[in-house]
């Protein structure tokens, strides 16, 4: 009886996928975005909510966090970096410029 339970659960091993043991992590998607002669900074902020970004302003000033929402003459940022527990607003006209990771190293996600 004692050797019969070591048999069991080693059967019981064996016969579970493996699979299901490691996650499956798929390299996340990249953005799909699309620069043509109608594009303005509010429609391609647009496809990229959800995303972080770093966002540079007129001022010089960078402000970095997750894109929440985008209006006509605003933006919505939420978890800034260095300010967790904070969201930025922030003009349309005011933003210079805007970087997004667009791809990923191999394994790092």
């Amino acid at each position: 009886m004692k050797q019969l339970i070591p048999t069991i659960l080693g059967l019981c091993f064996m016969c579970s996928p493996i699979g299901a043991l490691a996650e499956d992590k798929a390299a996340p998607e990249p953005p799909k975005i699309s620069i043509n002669s109608n594009a303005t900074v509010s429609n391609i902020l647009q496809a990229l909510k959800g995303k972080k970004l770093e966002i540079y302003l007129r001022s010089g000033k960078t402000v970095s966090g997750t894109l929440k929402e985008v209006s006509t003459h605003t933006l919505q940022l939420e978890k800034i970096s260095n300010k967790s527990y904070y969201d930025a607003f922030l003009r349309l006209e005011d933003i210079s410029g805007f970087d997004i990771q667009m791809r990923f190293p191999r394994g790092s996600y």
